[in-house]
C-alpha cells in the first residue's frame, strides 16, 4: 500500500474517531440538559444564560410586593397545608403539598409543575381559582425537583405514573367518592396528558386540564435543540435516545402526549399561549386533534410560555369554569 494511502486512511480514521467523540459528547450534554437534576455547570449556564431559567426560590425571593407571585405566596402561607409523601413505581420518595380547601369537599385537583419548575411558582392563579370553588389542591413536587427524590427528571413520561400514584393517594385520603381533576403546566401539562391515556387511571379522575404541554418528548427536544447545531440533530438524537433507554428505561420517540390522548376517556381543556416559543403553539393543536372526547382549546393572544392564564386571567377562568361545569355537571 502506497505511503500516501496509509496517511490518508490514518487521517480519515482520526476524523471519524473525533466525529464519534463529538457526537457522544453532544448527546451527553443534551441528555444532561433534558434529564439531570443537577447538571454540570456548563449546562446550568446554558439553562440560565440562554433559556432564562431561575429556580423557584430565586423567583420567590425576587417577587415584588403586589405582584401575582408575591400575593400567591402569601395566599398559600395563609392556607392550611399538609406535606404528604408517596413512593414511585421505581422506589423514589415523592413529596406533595396538599393545600386544603373546603373541609366538607371531596373534590381535589392534582397539579404538577413544569421543567425545572417549582410547585409554588407554577401554580399562580389556578390554585386560587380551584380553591374558590372549594377544591383541595395537591401540589406535586415532581421527581428530581423540589423536595422529591430522584437524580433525573421524568420529562412527563415517568411523571405520568407519578401522577397516578398521587391520584391513588388522594383516593385513599379522601375516600372512594373523591372527584379528581388532573392539571399540569408545561412538562406537567404533558405529564397529565400522558397520564390520561393510562388504562389504570383511577375512575375518580373526571377531567384533565393542561397548560402549554408538549406533543412528545422527541418533538420538544427537536424544537429546543440549538439552531446552530441543527445539522447534527439526526445523529445526536438517536444517541440521546440510547442514553435514555439505558438510564431512564424509556424511548424519547415513544413518550408521546398525542398517542396517549388517543386513548383517553377524559374531557380535556387545552390552554396555550399564542406566542409560546418554548413549546410551539402548533403542538397544542396536535394534542387537541388527538383527543377523542369532550374537549376545548383556548389559545391566548400575546401570551408566551406558561403565561396564558397570567395574560388573560379572567378569560381563562371563565372558559375553564364553563367547560368544567358542562363536563362535570357542576363546578
Amino acid at each position: 500500500m502506497p505511503p500516501f494511502v496509509k496517511i490518508l486512511l490514518i487521517v480519515l480514521g482520526a476524523l471519524v474517531f473525533l466525529a464519534l467523540i463529538a457526537v457522544l459528547f453532544l448527546a451527553l450534554v443534551a441528555f444532561q440538559l433534558l434529564f439531570d437534576r443537577e447538571p454540570p455547570e456548563y449546562v446550568k449556564f446554558f439553562l440560565k444564560g440562554f433559556m432564562g431559567f431561575k429556580t423557584g426560590e430565586e423567583e420567590i425571593e425576587e417577587a415584588e410586593p403586589g405582584s401575582p407571585l408575591y400575593e400567591h405566596v402569601r395566599y398559600i402561607d395563609s392556607c392550611e397545608k399538609e406535606t404528604l409523601k408517596a413512593y414511585s413505581f421505581d422506589g423514589l420518595k415523592l413529596i406533595g403539598t396538599l393545600v386544603k380547601g373546603d373541609p366538607d369537599s371531596k373534590r381535589i385537583v392534582v397539579f404538577i409543575h413544569g421543567f425545572h419548575g417549582h410547585y409554588i411558582t407554577n401554580s399562580v392563579g389556578m390554585l386560587e381559582f380551584f380553591h374558590d370553588a372549594g377544591y383541595h389542591v395537591l401540589l406535586i413536587h415532581a421527581r428530581g425537583m423540589n423536595d422529591s427524590e430522584g437524580k433525573r427528571l421524568g420529562f412527563g413520561w415517568l411523571d405520568r405514573r407519578d401522577v397516578i400514584t398521587w391520584v391513588r393517594k388522594m383516593v385513599r385520603y379522601f375516600g372512594e367518592d373523591a372527584e379528581i381533576i388532573i392539571e399540569g403546566v408545561s412538562m406537567g401539562g404533558a405529564a397529565v396528558m400522558m397520564a390520561s391515556g393510562e388504562e389504570d387511571l383511577p375512575k375518580q379522575v373526571l377531567a384533565c386540564v393542561e397548560d402549554c404541554g408538549f406533543s412528545s418528548v422527541e418533538e420538544e427536544f427537536r424544537h429546543t435543540y440549538p439552531p446552530f447545531l441543527k445539522w447534527t440533530y439526526p445523529v445526536v438524537a438517536p444517541v440521546v435516545n440510547l442514553y435514555s433507554l439505558m438510564i431512564n428505561h424509556f424511548s424519547i420517540y415513544k413518550a408521546s402526549s398525542v398517542e396517549q390522548l388517543k386513548k383517553t376517556r377524559l374531557p380535556v381543556f387545552f390552554l396555550h399561549g399564542a406566542e409560546d416559543d418554548f413549546v410551539p403553539t402548533k403542538m397544542v393543536y396536535e394534542c387537541y386533534e388527538a383527543c377523542p372526547n369532550e374537549k376545548e382549546i383556548m389559545v391566548v393572544p400575546g401570551a408566551g410560555h406558561g403565561m396564558a392564564s397570567g395574560t388573560d386571567p379572567e378569560g381563562c377562568k371563565e372558559r375553564l369554569r364553563a367547560f368544567l361545569t358542562k363536563t362535570l355537571g357542576s363546578f
